[in-house]
């Protein structure tokens, strides 16, 4: 026999459980199967009083339940993830071929190479910038998406959607933002009841080292930028101090072969990207699996 405080109620996939009276009407979650659906408090009716001798059962009728919409995975996340991929892919071999020949960013250089070659990197150029562009749009989607469902249905106020969506547009700064604010949905999903769960437990400690590579990533990136800025002006002004003309072909040389980057810098910079890439990829899928689990969608 149930408290008489309480009703008995059955969750839309079959699985019983006790509510409160106090919380009809309210959104529950069937602690089974995490199916959110709402209960209506004018069919409870009184407390019924206490039974004699046999125990009784009552349960609510079925109008007392309307299933909620469930939660849904993003049907996108794979092509953001593979489009995120084909360019960093493309950029790293770009830039490991600068390295090794620094003279194929000359345009005359480039010009000299055989028509097919040229006409292949042009397509892959193309086809580089295309990808970045989709996978940025996804990205932002991707971003507010996630912060919508959390929202929509367990109420998260970590960070708003528009917050989310806002900063990430901000260039650097947009890195380790977005580590920052997967960190806190990954936080988010594994409270509570939760807390041990290895699915949730692995998404903490996957945007967690994504926070990580981000700021690092976001560091080097400014540091790199201010001393290629402050080695131009230094090469600029001792240009200009031996009586060099300012827009001369020599000036601009002198300080675009100042501003360059070192190969060991160029290098550095290429793994710590690589890593902060890699660990967003894991951080994506961990949170995923972690979050949609606490809002109750369907396995994938």
């Amino acid at each position: 026999m149930i408290d008489p405080d309480y009703v008995l109620l059955r969750c839309p996939h079959g699985h019983d459980l006790q509510a409160a009276r106090t919380d009809l009407g309210k959104e529950l979650a069937c602690p089974v199967c995490n199916a959110v659906f709402a209960t209506s408090p004018g069919d409870a009716g009184p407390p019924p009083p206490p039974a004699s001798g046999a125990d009784q059962v009552g349960y609510a009728t079925s109008t007392d339940v309307r299933i909620l919409p469930r939660a849904k995975f993003p049907g996108y996340t794979t092509w953001m993830l593979a489009l995120w991929i084909a360019v960093f892919g493309w950029i790293t071999l770009r830039v490991i071929w600068n390295t090794l020949d620094p003279t194929i960013a000359d345009p005359s250089e480039l010009k000299k190479l055989p028509m097919p070659v040229l006409m292949t990197l042009t397509m892959l150029d193309c086809s580089s910038f295309v990808c970045l562009f989709a996978a940025a749009v996804l990205q932002l989607v991707w971003v507010y998406r996630i912060h919508a469902d959390a929202l929509k249905y367990a109420n998260y106020s970590g960070v708003s959607p528009g917050l989310a969506l806002g900063l990430s547009l901000i260039p650097a700064f947009n890195v380790p933002w977005t580590g920052f604010a997967l960190s806190r949905l990954a936080s988010f999903a594994a409270a509570g009841e939760r807390r041990r769960d290895a699915t949730a437990l692995a998404a903490v400690h996957a945007t967690k080292a994504a926070l990580l590579t981000g700021i690092l990533v976001a560091i080097s990136m400014c540091s790199i930028f201010g001393l290629s800025i402050a080695a131009a002006y230094s090469a600029y002004k001792a240009a200009a101090a031996q009586g060099i003309e300012r827009d001369s072909p020599e000036m601009q040389a002198r300080i675009a072969e100042a501003a360059a980057h070192s190969p060991i810098l160029t290098v550095a910079l290429l793994l710590i990207c690589t890593a902060s890439v890699v660990t967003y990829l894991f951080a994506v899928r961990r949170l995923e699996a972690s979050l949609y689990a606490r809002l109750g969608a369907l396995p994938r």
